[in-house]
C-alpha cells in the first residue's frame, strides 16, 4: 500500500516496530465510498500513531465553528496590579490580523508589567505559526523549540526567522517572570506554545494539558485528507512526545 510505504520511508523513527492493521490494496481503498475510506484510513493511521487520522474536509468545514468556537479569535490583553494577562485561542491562520493600535497597546502593557501570564486554557490546536509570530515581542530572538528531535543536528526555530538556529539561545526578551496556564482543552500547537517556556529562568507552566505534543503534517491520500504525525518536539530543557503537560 502506497501510504504505508510513504510513512515507513519518510518517518522511520516513529514507524519503527509498526505493524499496520488490515492493509488493503490501493485500488481497494479507492473503490470505497468517502465515508468508508475515511474510517478505514483513520483506523490504519491510528495503528501507526495515536495522533494521526483521516478526515473529510467538507464535513469539517461545516462543523468547525461549533467544535472550536474560539478559532482565530484575537488574543485578549489585560493588566492589573503590574500583572499582565494574555489569553490565546485556537488559530487556523499563520498570523493574527492585529491593528497598529493593538500592537501599541500590547507594547505599553508589557513595558508597564512586572509579571506576565499567558493563558492557553482555551487553545485547542490549529497552526503554531500565528502564536509564534504573536509572541515575538516577548521571546525576542531566543530559540523556541525544535521539530528535529530525531536528528543529531538539532536546529532551533526562532520567532524572527524562517531559518533554523544551529545553536540555542535561551534568554527571552521579556525580563520578568512568566506563568503559562494550560488545561485539558490545551492541545497540539497550544501545548507547543506552552513548552516554549520550558527553559532556565523565572518561567512556570501550570495545569494539565490534553497530551497531543507532536507535530503533524496534512496531505491528501486517496482523495481524503490525512494528518500524519511526523516528529517529536524538543524544548530547551527536554524532548516531548504525546505527553500530557502536568505541572
Amino acid at each position: 500500500m502506497e501510504l504505508v510505504n510513504h510513512i515507513k520511508e519518510h518517518y522511520p523513527s516513529l514507524a519503527k516496530g509498526w505493524h499496520p492493521i488490515d492493509v488493503k490494496s490501493d485500488s481497494a481503498v479507492k473503490r470505497m465510498n468517502r465515508a468508508d475510506r475515511t474510517a478505514y484510513l483513520t483506523q490504519l493511521l491510528r495503528s501507526y500513531h495515536k495522533n494521526s487520522f483521516a478526515y473529510d474536509e467538507r464535513k469539517v468545514e461545516l462543523c468547525d465553528d461549533e467544535m472550536m468556537p474560539n478559532t482565530d479569535r484575537i488574543p485578549e490583553l489585560s493588566i492589573r496590579n503590574g500583572a499582565m494577562t494574555i489569553k490565546m485561542f485556537t488559530s487556523g491562520q499563520d498570523k493574527y490580523r492585529l491593528s497598529a493600535g493593538y500592537r501599541t497597546q500590547m507594547t505599553e502593557m508589557l513595558a508597564a508589567s512586572k509579571r506576565l501570564v499567558i493563558d492557553l486554557t482555551k487553545h485547542e490546536g490549529g497552526t503554531i505559526w500565528s502564536g509564534v509570530d504573536f509572541l515575538k515581542e516577548i521571546v525576542g530572538d531566543a530559540s523556541l523549540f525544535s521539530f528535529d528531535a530525531r536528528s543529531t543536528k538539532i536546529r532551533w526555530l526562532s520567532a524572527n526567522s524562517d531559518d533554523y538556529q544551529p545553536r540555542k539561545k535561551t534568554k527571552l526578551a521579556y525580563p520578568h517572570p512568566i506563568t503559562i496556564r494550560v488545561s485539558r482543552r490545551t492541545a497540539s500547537s497550544g501545548e507547543i506554545l506552552a513548552i516554549i517556556f520550558d527553559r532556565p529562568g523565572p518561567y512556570t507552566i501550570k495545569g494539565k494539558s490534553k497530551g497531543y505534543l507532536s507535530s503533524n503534517e496534512t496531505m491528501t491520500w486517496y482523495g481524503v485528507t490525512v494528518a500524519l504525525t511526523t516528529s517529536k518536539i524538543r524544548s530547551i530543557n527536554r524532548i516531548y512526545h504525546d505527553e500530557i503537560i502536568d505541572c
